[in-house]
């Protein structure tokens, strides 16, 4: 199996996931961001190592059939993963609710993050990595000024490391494209 992310056919993946959870007669919703949220958006050229999970602790059932796809499929086993969880502390109140569907089989849903909490997300995540490609995905989602002046807010209110003119810097790329 392998250890090292490699970009992956999250559809595959998900449909694979989807059939072990269905065999083991267990079903499993998963609420994600960020390059698979983007791809099952509908952003089909945007390629990702992986499925970020926002839920706290993978049970056993999901680990251990995420584990089995990633061996079907040889793809590495951390291709669901809750590396991100933390991020939620960050999120409005009731954010589950305003998630969209994005996938969804006989066993297992996938919901992604609104919007809104998307394009935050992703303009921290400029500001933090510049060559990471979230600029792109600023650019495919079609970002207006209102949208990012709520998403500047968010960076300055969680990320005060982060100058405001870096901030400011990464938004007027995006729109003056």
């Amino acid at each position: 199996m392998k250890k090292n992310l490699e970009p992956i056919d999250i559809k595959k993946a998900l449909k694979a996931l989807n059939k072990e959870l269905k065999a083991k007669n267990v079903s499993d919703v998963i609420y994600t961001l960020g390059g698979a949220a983007l791809y099952l958006m509908g952003y089909d050229e945007r390629a990702t190592t992986d499925v970020d999970d926002l839920r706290d602790v993978m049970d056993g059932s999901i680990y251990e059939c995420s584990v089995r796809v990633a061996k079907k499929l040889g793809i590495s086993e951390f291709w669901l993963n809750t590396g991100v969880a933390p991020i939620q502390k960050f999120f409005d109140e009731g954010w589950k609710k305003k998630c969209n569907l994005v996938f969804s089989d006989t066993n297992l849903k996938v919901y992604a993050v609104d919007r809104q909490t998307l394009i935050n997300t992703k303009l921290a995540a400029v500001c933090q990595r510049p060559q990471g490609g979230d600029e792109n995905d600023l650019v495919w989602l079609k970002a207006n000024k209102k949208e990012f002046k709520l998403a500047k807010k968010y960076v300055k209110k969680n990320y005060s490391n982060i100058p405001v003119v870096v901030i400011d810097a990464f938004i007027a790329a995006v729109l003056n494209g």
